[in-house]
């Protein structure tokens, strides 16, 4: 099915594209919502919007952005420009963000260079103006416990005598 747009093509079975221009959904169940020149070619494959973006592994999908790839088995790109999650199970978002590794998650910051840290089942990410973890909160949602990290600093976590309890006398 074509809703709309124009240059689109629906040629697996049961492949939907609702509008757009020059669209293409081939895999089975696949679906494209919008946008331009973009590709659903897995099985039960989504592509959401956005330009140039591709959903060639199986049940894949990029939510948007520009130039990106879901590769893999089950793999997501939620946006941004040039990722590729090719591994099955990955995640990729940001600007370049790359991996080809099963299971990966990948955030790049907004830096032009590829950030491809290519290993399994691991959590990376290029974060050059700094990394934060809040950890907790207080009843109005303000930081109670954080910790940081800076270029070229090491790990810095806060510590409030306030939210923490079972204190224990020292002999």
């Amino acid at each position: 099915t074509v809703g709309g747009g124009s240059g689109n093509s629906a040629s697996g079975a049961h492949t939907t594209i609702a509008g757009g221009n020059v669209n293409i959904a081939s895999g089975n169940w696949a679906t494209i919502a919008g946008g331009s020149g973009n590709t659903a070619s897995g099985l039960y494959a989504a592509v959401p919007g956005g330009n140039a973006n591709t959903a060639s592994g199986n049940w894949a999908t990029v939510a948007g952005g520009s130039a990106n790839t879901a590769g893999g088995l089950y793999a997501a790109v939620p946006g941004g420009i040039d990722n590729l999650a090719g591994g099955n199970y990955s995640f990729a978002a940001g600007r370049h963000a790359k991996t080809n590794a099963a299971g990966a998650f990948v955030w790049a910051d907004s830096n032009d260079f590829n950030f491809a840290p290519g290993v399994a089942n691991a959590f990376s990410a290029r974060t050059t103006g700094g990394f934060r973890i809040y950890l907790g909160i207080d009843g109005t949602g303000g930081t109670t416990w954080q910790c940081t990290v800076y270029n070229g600093g090491s790990w810095g976590c806060s510590s409030d005598r306030d939210v923490k309890e079972n204190f224990q006398p020292v002999n």
